[in-house]
């Protein structure tokens, strides 16, 4: 009764396609590990990611359910949107046999936030994610410093947002882990630039600011 982690990857190379896969060490490190070793010019950014029971069976079941959506048989991309392998997934991931004490999730947003603020995003930033645990919510980013023209290090940082509250009582976080994490990213989505500004301001160049 192996448990593990199943994955959506994207690719800015590679536009409208998802790859779909499952690991046992975290979706973050096998997205490095086929940055690393194919010859796509840039990095797999991990869109959504669960933890579950089972989870080779689970990723056969979700790929069988997109069979129509699959690029080819022997590879593990698909054409599809990322809000429908989602549903497809947390539907499948309620089941008692897949599931699992959660670890964490994750949902990536940046490019919602791209299409928001456009240029005003900073340029190194490469992933924005909502990312939850059963007790906290973050708003996680990763970017690239360059360093002498041939380092190029890998920075990832969680916010946690439980310092945003509706009101005046502490008690009543914005972010609560206890609703599903979609809720958490729409919400996130839909503050203003004052709000934003205050929770996230790393995420924006500093032009940003004098609007």
């Amino acid at each position: 009764m192996e448990e593990g982690y199943v994955y959506i990857l994207r690719n800015d190379s590679l536009k409208g396609l998802l790859k779909i896969g499952s690991t046992t060490f975290g979706a973050e490190k096998r997205a490095k590990q086929l940055s690393n070793t194919t010859a796509i010019p840039t990095p797999f950014i991990v869109a959504y990611e669960i933890y579950v029971r089972h989870y080779e069976e689970f990723e056969k079941t979700i790929h069988n359910k997109l069979a129509i959506y699959r690029v080819s048989s022997k590879r593990e991309f698909f054409e599809v949107s990322i809000e429908k392998v989602i549903e497809i997934m947390n539907d499948e991931k309620e089941k008692p046999y897949y599931k699992a004490n959660d670890k964490y999730s994750a949902i990536e947003i940046l490019p919602q936030l791209v299409k928001k603020y456009g240029i005003y995003i900073e340029p190194n930033i490469v992933s924005a994610r909502i990312y939850q645990e059963i007790d906290k919510v973050y708003f996680e980013y990763t970017k690239y410093e360059y360093i002498a023209d041939y380092l190029k290090d890998q920075i990832i940082k969680r916010i946690d947002l439980g310092f945003i509250i509706n009101g005046v009582d502490e008690r009543d976080k914005t972010f609560k882990e206890t609703v599903a994490i979609e809720t958490n990213v729409n919400i996130f989505l839909g503050l203003d630039d004052l709000s934003m500004a205050n929770c996230v301001g790393d995420l924006f160049i500093k032009e940003w600011f004098n609007i």
